[in-house]
């Protein structure tokens, strides 16, 4: 199984051109896969709960890096109407191309599998 994961981590890696989430860092990462999990739940998000993420690192690093997705057009992020200090995280178009192109490195680690 550990030579299935190295094989898709190269493949990812040699297409870090094509990769719409070359530009962000670990923790970024970690933070968009959150996110995209729950928007495929169809789980409310907010800023809040992503900071609340202790796991992952500080509120401030957590903070900084929730404007990072922001900035780069990984989401977006948008008011409550009802409370403006409230903030919902909605993913943008480059998530999803993001989730297109991490299942392609998958089927492409399988094609070389049965080579």
């Amino acid at each position: 199984m550990a030579n299935e994961y190295i094989r898709f981590l190269k493949i990812v890696e040699s297409r870090e051109g094509s990769n719409p989430a070359a530009s962000i860092d670990d923790i970024e990462r970690q933070l968009l896969h959150h996110i995209l999990l729950s928007h495929h739940q169809d789980q409310t998000l907010l800023v809040g709960d992503l900071t609340g993420l202790s796991q992952i690192g500080s509120q401030a690093t957590l903070h900084r890096r929730i404007k990072n997705l922001e900035a780069f057009g990984f989401i977006r992020l948008d008011f409550c109407k009802n409370d403006g200090r409230k903030r919902f995280v909605v993913p943008k178009r480059l998530a999803d191309q993001y989730l297109v192109f991490m299942p392609q490195c998958i089927t492409e680690s399988f094609k070389r599998a049965k080579q």
